[in-house]
């Protein structure tokens, strides 16, 4: 969210940088360059403040345990997260604490989220056939209506929009093959690059 050059470093274990917790964080997710979420080992969703050259948790919010284990976090601005846990898909205001089910799919489950500011649209990767074989879903922020973009064909680690939300990259493997594959609208083809390039982690950047 932003431009994150001159962000402060967040401990993700107890430091003197870090008051009021003793709590490992799970997810995290910044707000703006001085705030950020994170939800904790005991899923407790907290919002936290850099000031006067220490971390000051400023809001918690106990994630209830029926509502299942979050996965992933993603800020939907300075004031709302969304979190996928299972197959719900799920959105917080913080100024409120108003909490809402955005959309629950049918598939095994989700294990990565984008959110797209120009589209309003969120990016899903669905498991399928026993976490076999992937498919890539855009959910509407504001109706939670569905729309697959990608068909199952593999095994999708992480996927991220790109091109304002127009296309997306995503790595995953299929057999000993790992790649990461990429589209830059969905009118065009998918692209695949660094096959067996063991990639970890994928980061979307904007051309600005």
């Amino acid at each position: 969210y932003g431009d994150h050059r001159d962000l402060h470093s967040f401990p993700t274990r107890r430091s003197s940088d870090l008051d009021e917790t003793d709590d490992n964080v799970e997810l995290f997710a910044w707000m703006s360059p001085d705030s950020c979420v994170c939800v904790d080992n005991n899923t407790s969703l907290q919002r936290w403040r850099f000031d006067a050259g220490h971390w000051r948790q400023t809001g918690a919010w106990p994630l209830a345990a029926g509502d299942g284990l979050p996965r992933v976090l993603v800020a939907l601005g300075t004031n709302t997260v969304a979190w996928l846990a299972g197959k719900t898909l799920w959105q917080m205001n913080l100024q409120n604490g108003e909490k809402n089910s955005i959309y629950s799919g049918s598939a095994a489950g989700g294990s990565s989220l984008s959110y797209s500011p120009e589209t309003d649209g969120f990016l899903l990767v669905l498991n399928t056939n026993r976490a076999r074989a992937s498919s890539l879903v855009a959910v509407s922020r504001n109706t939670g209506v569905e729309r697959t973009i990608a068909r199952p064909r593999l095994l999708v680690r992480e996927a991220q929009w790109i091109n304002q939300g127009q296309g997306y990259v995503c790595r995953g493997a299929s057999g000993d093959t790992n790649m990461v594959a990429a589209r830059m609208d969905l009118k065009s083809s998918e692209k695949n690059f660094f096959q067996h390039g063991g990639v970890e982690n994928l980061i979307a950047a904007e051309a600005r």
